[in-house]
């Protein structure tokens, strides 16, 4: 029996746009497939030869459209809210599908102003190779399977990032050029007092634009402009700091220097810490 929606890969824990992972064998076959939201599937394995029978649930009369195509790996599908994907058949070889939902709620928060997304009244597309929007939906469910190890502002802002894209590049928000204009300037003192503060906490982009007042996708523009870099590469070299700080005291464990600069594991300190300075936070605390 194949579960024609793939199999959920993130709950009501997670902080993101909610995801759901499939594996298809080689020849099959589903039915009343409905987009209950916008949509982005990224399918990876082995090439099949598709053949589907498209509509939308506003259409009259279950209006149809038959489409035919060949899939291979690294190819994506936009499914705009409303597609009903009545029936579809393949032959080739096994595949498996990582399906990323954009619900209005969950974009509009992040965004900070409702979400516009896919036109509504425009077909879906098969078939598209973006490496942008397929590096961020693997970046996801990476994220999504490895227990969020990377916190909370880079799961949101991965989100924000896909969202953001797929509206303007495939949606009805087609930015248009814009005048210069002045831009807000943060509270960088109170803002960077509570990252210090708080550091051994899950703190995400939400939580920091919820102290300026501006949505999170402003936010992450003004913080930038800012601090030079977005907020998530702040908080891990804020944590990298620490770190540095904590290490030099030897009777300080290392799964206490994790806990205490907001890694989710000392597993995770060790990888984040070794990326950013070469030195494993052992081989780091020897050197001093």
């Amino acid at each position: 029996m194949i579960a024609k929606y793939g199999l959920p890969l993130t709950d009501s824990d997670w902080v993101g746009l909610p995801l759901r992972c499939g594996n298809f064998p080689g020849v099959g076959k589903v039915e009343g497939l409905n987009a209950h939201s916008d949509s982005v599937l990224l399918w990876g394995g082995g090439a099949s030869e598709v053949t589907l029978e498209c509509g939308h649930e506003a259409s009259p009369y279950g209006e149809t459209k038959r489409v035919k195509f060949t899939r291979t790996s690294g190819m994506i599908d936009l499914l705009p809210q409303g597609t009903v994907l009545r029936e579809v058949n393949w032959v080739g070889e096994a595949q498996n599908c990582v399906s990323v939902n954009l619900p209005e709620g969950t974009v509009s928060a992040l965004m900070g102003k409702q979400a516009r997304g896919l036109d509504p009244e425009g077909e879906p597309q098969f078939c598209v190779f973006d490496a942008h929007v397929g590096d961020l939906v693997r970046r996801l469910q990476f994220q999504a399977q490895g227990g969020q190890n990377l916190g909370a502002s880079y799961v949101q802002s991965l989100s924000l990032t896909l969202a953001t894209y797929v509206s303007a590049r495939y949606g009805v928000d087609r930015p248009e050029p814009t005048p210069a204009r002045h831009w807000p300037k943060l509270p960088a003192d109170a803002l960077a007092t509570f990252v210090d503060e708080n550091l051994a906490s899950d703190i995400g982009l939400v939580d920091l634009a919820n102290l300026t007042g501006f949505s999170p996708d402003y936010f992450a523009k003004l913080f930038k402009r800012a601090f030079g870099v977005s907020p998530h590469q702040y908080l891990i070299t804020r944590r990298i700091e620490r770190a540095k700080a904590m290490l030099s005291d030897e009777g300080v464990a290392l799964s206490n220097v994790a806990a205490d600069c907001g890694f989710a594991s000392q597993a995770h300190l060790s990888t984040v810490f070794k990326r950013h300075t070469g030195l494993s936070p052992s081989a780091y605390r020897r050197s001093l």
